[in-house]
């Protein structure tokens, strides 16, 4: 195949789920063509997609490069810095007066709770688009205007303008110079308007309303989870032989795991306003050291190939106590512990119900997630945590936000860590979550979401 026949293929590759050969393909297109900005920035979308942020941001640094006339890899290399929290670099790419830099501004006011501010942006922008087609290529403008909404819808909602929001994303994404063939489209709902009017719908407990929403965002992910080849993975994981540990121990180091959407990222923010804590975010190395482990057939290492592992992991640590916040890593738990023989794991635990559905009201947005997007996989997802013995420092999420000074004090004694006053208010720490729950960690404490998978439990019902 021609280059041009290449690059289509790996386009459609990628639509099917077939993430690792689109990369295999663009990856080898970007060694030949090294100057052609649209297929870095195509790889970069790929990244992005698996999860792989440095390796999406360096792709969209060289498309921008490259081809600086396409905006639309300004904007996604944007839209990276932002959920990363380097909100200095992103100001560069969004001064300008076009209408995907004024989104990415009201993008960064909405990701530093300053609602107002986006909403007075957006509103000039949803109600005066540009015309014609993007960028001059073959990307209309409603897939932004899509976004553009949700954006205010979200910060309509978390002004208790739920309804709002909802009229907002009934608008249809169509702008007087729409070609014909393109309309039918430009009216469908895309994964994100799906996501942000359920929310809205859950915000006025229009429970199976949003409901409906959340099942047809997920139906159309089209994720290729195979419940038995993941139960296969995980279990060979957590069965493998470790006879030996290593002799790097690791008393400095926190791990952070639990079920996504169990606290975890609360549980951060808590520690991360402990004046001897650094909060690390979600590090993907142990995940890393997991998967090649596995395709080696899980060999029983010895010490020196232990410690070989064990110090590429801190080749980047800082100095002192440190967070590592992975919820997936409980079942790398193992792992961890023969690694670092004295790291301390602390489990967050959560009323499964109210767990799993908020992991289905999720948009996690990338392919590792895929148990989340099916009924079968939340429910295999859980059988496999229950089957295992992750132990550890137990924090419950209901005796957390219930009776938070009691249980920080707790968390901190176990830690081997003074107590401090400022835990109480993680809302105060001022960084960037550069998760799924970006916005709730910049709330104090509360008990809202206790219960949550109750208003959903005719839809779902997890057997626990």
């Amino acid at each position: 195949m021609s280059d041009e026949q290449l690059f289509n293929h790996a386009i459609y590759l990628h639509r099917e789920g077939r993430r690792n050969e689109a990369l295999e393909t663009l990856l080898d297109l970007s060694r030949r063509n090294p100057d052609n900005g649209y297929i870095w920035g195509t790889l970069g979308m790929v990244w992005s997609s698996v999860g792989k942020i440095p390796q999406a941001v360096e792709a969209f640094e060289k498309a921008v490069r490259l081809d600086p006339t396409t905006e639309i890899w300004r904007q996604e290399l944007g839209y990276i810095l932002i959920q990363e929290g380097k909100f200095t670099e992103v100001e560069k790419y969004c001064n300008g007066s076009s209408f995907s830099s004024k989104l990415m501004r009201a993008k960064l006011w909405e990701v530093q709770g300053e609602d107002e501010q986006a909403l007075e942006i957006l509103e000039g922008v949803i109600d005066d688009p540009p015309s014609g087609v993007y960028d001059g290529r073959a990307l209309p403008i409603e897939a932004h205007l899509a976004k553009a909404k949700c954006i205010y819808a979200r910060c309509a909602r978390r002004r208790g303008k739920s309804l709002d929001g909802l009229k907002m994303l009934a608008r249809p994404n169509v702008i007087p110079s729409t070609p014909q063939h393109l309309v039918q489209d430009s009216l469908t709902d895309n994964l994100e308007v799906l996501y942000e009017k359920g929310y809205c719908y859950d915000a006025l407990g229009e429970y199976d309303a949003a409901w409906s929403c959340f099942l047809a965002a997920n139906q159309l992910q089209n994720s290729s989870f195979e419940p038995e080849v993941y139960k296969g993975r995980i279990r060979r994981g957590i069965e493998s032989p470790r006879s030996h540990q290593g002799t790097r121990g690791g008393s400095n180091l926190i791990f952070i795991v639990g079920i996504p959407r169990s606290g975890t990222s609360l549980v951060e923010q808590i520690l991360s306003r402990h004046p001897q804590v650094t909060p690390m975010g979600e590090r993907t190395e142990i995940a890393f050291i997991s998967h090649e482990l596995d395709a080696k057939g899980w060999p029983d290492l010895e010490p020196s190939q232990i410690d070989d592992y064990a110090d590429s992991y801190l080749e980047n640590c800082p100095e002192g106590v440190m967070t590592d916040k992975m919820p997936d890593n409980w079942y790398n738990v193992g792992l961890i512990r023969q690694m670092f023989p004295e790291a301390k794991v602390v489990h967050c635990i959560r009323d499964p119900q109210d767990c799993l559905v908020s992991c289905f009201m999720q948009m996690f947005g990338h392919s590792g997630m895929g148990w989340s997007n099916s009924l079968e996989g939340l429910q295999t997802y859980f059988n496999l945590w229950k089957e295992s013995e992750v132990g550890g420092l137990e924090v419950h999420y209901e005796e957390l936000v219930s009776r938070p000074e009691e249980a920080i004090r707790a968390l901190l004694e176990d830690l081997d860590l003074p107590y401090d006053e400022r835990c109480l208010s993680p809302e105060g720490s001022g960084r960037h979550v550069a998760t799924a729950s970006y916005a709730q960690v910049k709330e104090p404490i509360h008990q809202r979401s206790i219960g949550r998978g109750a208003h959903y439990e005719r839809h779902l019902k997890i057997v626990s």
